[in-house]
């Protein structure tokens, strides 16, 4: 619904010379909603403008940024693409700028009766894929709703989910990508996520709350969750009356809506390939196959043959350097979606990974872990300050294949990000956190391969995290297969390698596609995935400064991991000056 002009940019407004305001869509507490264009290239976008009396309000600002930050780690057909996050100069006001997704409310279709039982399973299907894509990358929506689905011409296997991270309260800490807190349309919350079964909220709370959307769809009306707050509290003690709901799908919604998370189905993917028993041939027609994005943090690729293409020749890969180090807020609101890290890195070899059991075959994938104890000397008798909160997360015991790097630490709470194969390390120290430090942490997370997981502990266990390695930025935080990438890096050390560690687990050394000389370089280099899946690729791109050449990072081939983060790893010991960066990034 469009909101009035008295309170609408006017058409034609510029946000950092990027894009062009075309007319508005939508207003909310938060913010308003604009169809816009690219300056550039006319490409329709959709920006989200924060409200102009939340412009300083830091608890917004981290909302708005926790949704640029959650996105841009996620890619799938049916989650909305998030381009950028940026001030503009002119207006002090923050805005995101997304994909533009033509399409209509869930909510309004089901205003007119319940759906086809085909074209339930096809938008079950298609959410739960979307879904388990963001589980992966240890992001829970929180607020899974019908009005939070568009659908394009009723077509339901190619349905959109929207408003990741916007939280309903601008309150620090009630809405973090993994941490506990509220978020979500009453109607559809889970029992956690009103403090039943300890509170929490994990990937099984949008299992629920995707049941009460699929009911709703089977149903043509919603199952009366409301009520006074006892009412609401006992309507989610025991599953739902599903009478009513088409008898094929019942089982499935049973487990669904268990007010026991851990009687729920264990991920999404068991919701998207869930079948029924019985199906008409009508109905075997509309199901549609669930793209493999499962297999990002799943098992390793065997094949000895380089998975990755690199181009290494020709000035064609070469922007104008003007064009590259320019673009203002452009390249510094992409850049700083990348999950650039500084360490330093002198320090032992990386120790044995142990073999990660296959996604398909965890047991309890969804179990909360146990939080391991707080570092010593860490038990906070009062409210800690921000100096006790960062010397926190620098000590505490993250475990293998997990990094956890502070972004801002305040004494109210800390901004986190991390990588790893998965959330549970994620979700043990956000309860370790609050536990010790009793305040909340925005903790944003991005999933990697474990075949990658030799060149995160090689950072993680040679130093920490020195801020004062090179300064590492990537133009993009995800490119498509057969697009350059493209950067600039600054080091104060005469010698600097650059090396990608891509998801099969091996290491290629792209230093010749620097180029400049002394503190400031630049580098692009066309990256293409052989035999690419229908999903994203997730690549560590890591830059080694030192004051001597390294003999053990000039390989001329493509090297396992594992072997060569051992040789790096030797070679350092004992050496002092040398720093380590790295960025994420994704090739789809």
């Amino acid at each position: 619904m469009a909101f009035g002009s008295s309170s609408a940019l006017p058409r034609g407004t510029q946000l950092n010379g990027i894009y062009e305001i075309d007319e508005p869509l939508a207003t909310g507490g938060m913010g308003e909603i604009y169809s816009g264009h690219a300056i550039q290239t006319g490409d329709k976008v959709a920006i989200k403008l924060i409200r102009a009396e939340l412009a300083e309000d830091e608890a917004a600002l981290a909302l708005f940024r926790r949704e640029a930050s959650a996105l841009h780690s996620i890619h799938h057909e049916a989650i909305v693409r998030y381009f950028v996050f940026s001030i503009d100069p002119t207006l002090q006001r923050p805005y995101l700028a997304m994909e533009f997704v033509e399409g209509e409310p869930l909510s309004d279709i089901l205003r007119d009766g319940r759906l086809a039982l085909a074209d339930v399973l096809a938008l079950k299907t298609r959410v739960a894929s979307g879904l388990h894509a963001a589980h992966l990358a240890g992001i829970v929506h929180r607020d899974i709703a019908p009005d939070n689905i568009l659908v394009k011409n009723h077509d339901f296997s190619s349905a959109r989910i929207i408003d990741f991270g916007i939280a309903r309260s601008t309150k620090p800490g009630e809405a973090t990508v993994i941490g506990s807190g509220f978020a979500g349309k009453f109607n559809y919350v889970s029992p956690e996520q009103l403090g039943l079964y300890n509170g929490e909220v994990t990937a099984r709370s949008d299992i629920y709350s995707f049941g009460l959307v699929l009911a709703y769809a089977c149903l043509g009306k919603r199952i009366d969750m409301g009520g006074s707050q006892v009412e609401v509290i006992e309507k989610r003690r025991a599953v739902p009356d599903l009478h009513g709901v088409y008898p094929e799908m019942r089982p499935l919604l049973a487990r669904m809506l268990s007010p026991d998370p851990a009687l729920r189905p264990q991920t999404m993917l068991e919701v998207a390939t869930w079948t029924p028993r019985a199906k008409a041939p009508a109905e075997e027609r509309t199901m549609i196959k669930l793209p493999p994005t499962a297999q990002a943090a799943g098992k390793l690729v065997s094949s000895s043959a380089p998975q990755l293409a690199i181009a290494v020749g020709g000035d064609s890969l070469w922007p104008n350097r003007g064009r590259l180090l320019g673009g203002g807020a452009l390249l510094l609101a992409i850049a700083a979606a990348g999950l650039v890290y500084h360490f330093a890195s002198t320090g032992p070899a990386p120790k044995p990974i142990p073999a990660t059991v296959p996604e398909t075959e965890r047991k309890d994938e969804a179990a909360a872990p146990t939080s391991p104890p707080p570092p010593p000397g860490q038990q906070f008798a009062g409210a800690a300050s921000a100096d006790e909160i960062r010397d926190f997360i620098a000590h505490y015991p993250s475990g293998d294949c997990t990094f956890l790097a502070p972004v801002k630490v305040t004494g109210a709470g800390a901004q986190v990000d991390g990588v790893g194969v998965d959330d549970k390390a994620f979700v043990a120290f956000d309860k370790a956190f609050k536990t010790v430090t009793r305040v909340e942490a925005d903790i944003a997370v991005r999933a990697i391969a474990p075949a990658q997981c030799p060149a995160v502990d090689f950072l993680t266990r040679s130093g920490g995290s020195a801020m004062d390695g090179p300064k590492l930025s990537l133009r993009k935080a995800s490119i498509r297969s057969g697009d350059v990438l493209t950067g600039d890096i600054a080091s104060d050390q005469p010698h600097l390698e650059l090396v990608i560690v891509d998801d099969d687990g091996r290491v290629y050394n792209v230093t010749s596609r620097m180029r400049g000389e002394g503190a400031n370089r630049v580098f692009a280099m066309r990256l293409q995935k052989a035999a690419a899946a229908a999903r994203a690729h997730p690549m560590l791109l890591l830059a080694i400064a030192s004051p001597t050449p390294l003999t053990s990072l000039a390989i001329k081939e493509p090297m396992e991991a594992k072997a060569f983060f051992a040789s790096a790893a030797s070679e350092l010991e004992g050496l002092t000056g040398v720093k380590t960066s790295m960025a994420y990034f994704q090739i789809e």
